[in-house]
């Protein structure tokens, strides 16, 4: 987050840089504390706060928002459906529990208040 950015407004930001949509950010579905050590940086405390966007499935994806690190470490991106995402298992998604999140999402269910508690 950029100073005096709200996570709302940081949300947006990311979601423009990092992908070139310009969508309304939805819902704060879960929000999780953890320490991360991402590419090449030092380990750090990251307060996270997923948010629902509904965009069309097939957006174009837009590049020139990216950081050097992001260009130098992002192979590949598509869009999953559920089903894919189900099939695939939740071991390859950063955090795993996407899939569930999702499939709560597309049922109407409410994803459950803490299924993976934080870890200080």
């Amino acid at each position: 987050m950029k100073p005096g950015e709200s996570y709302l407004d940081a949300a947006r930001r990311e979601l423009r840089e990092e992908t070139g949509i310009d969508a309304e950010i939805g819902p704060l579905l879960k929000e999780r504390e953890a320490v991360y050590a991402v590419a090449r940086s030092t380990p750090a405390r990251w307060l996270e706060k997923y948010f629902l966007v509904r965009c069309g499935s097939r957006s174009l994806i837009a590049k020139h928002g990216w950081t050097d690190e992001e260009r130098s470490t992002i192979r590949d991106w598509k869009w999953w459906s559920l089903d894919d995402m189900k099939k695939q298992g939740s071991s390859i998604f950063k955090p795993d529990w996407l899939p569930a999140i999702l499939e709560s999402v597309v049922h109407g269910v409410p994803p459950s208040s803490n299924p993976h508690p934080r870890r200080p």
